[in-house]
C-alpha cells in the first residue's frame, strides 16, 4: 500500500478516510483536504484486493508480462505485441455445494451462468497483481 501516497490527491484523501476508518460525516469534503489526524504508517500494512482479477475479467482488460518483465493490467486496445497475456479468465462450470457450505466444481462448454475464476500460474498471478495494481490505481485522475 505504500503507493498510496503518490495517487492523485482527491483519490488518495477517499482512501485516506476509508481506511482510517475516519468518523467524519463529511465524507465528500474528505476529498479536499487533507486530515492531519491520519497516520501515514496505515500504508505499511499489506492489503489484499480479492475481486481485482474478476474485475480485470469483466472490465475486458488483459493482465500482461511486458517485454521488460513489469506486469500492467491493460485495455485489450493497449496491448503491444510483446506483451505476454497471463490466463486470467472466468471459466464455465457447475456447482455441487454440501450441506456443510463447500463446493466442488466441474468445467462445462454446457449453457450455465455460473463461471468459476481462473489464473494459471498462482505464484505469477501474485507476483504480476503486486507490479500492476499500483501502476493500475496510479494512473488514476480526477477531473
Amino acid at each position: 500500500m505504500n503507493f498510496v501516497p503518490d495517487m492523485d490527491a482527491p483519490i488518495r484523501r477517499y482512501l485516506e478516510f476509508a481506511f482510517s476508518r475516519s468518523k467524519r460525516s463529511d465524507f465528500l469534503r474528505a476529498l479536499e483536504t487533507d486530515d492531519p489526524l491520519f497516520d501515514p504508517n496505515c500504508w505499511n500494512r499489506m492489503h489484499r484486493v480479492w475481486e481485482t482479477c474478476v474485475w480485470i475479467c469483466m472490465t475486458d482488460r488483459a493482465l500482461v508480462r511486458r517485454n521488460d518483465g513489469s506486469y500492467r493490467i491493460l485495455r485489450r486496445n493497449e496491448l503491444k505485441p510483446t506483451d505476454s497475456i497471463l490466463p486470467n479468465e472466468l471459466r464455465p462450470c457447475t456447482l455441487e455445494v454440501q450441506e456443510n457450505g463447500l463446493f466442488t466444481y466441474r468445467y462445462t462448454d454446457q449453457p450455465t451462468n455460473i463461471r468459476i475464476y481462473y489464473r494459471g500460474d498462482p505464484k505469477e498471478n501474485e507476483k504480476a497483481l503486486n507490479d500492476a495494481l499500483p501502476a493500475l490505481y496510479l494512473e488514476f485522475k480526477t477531473k
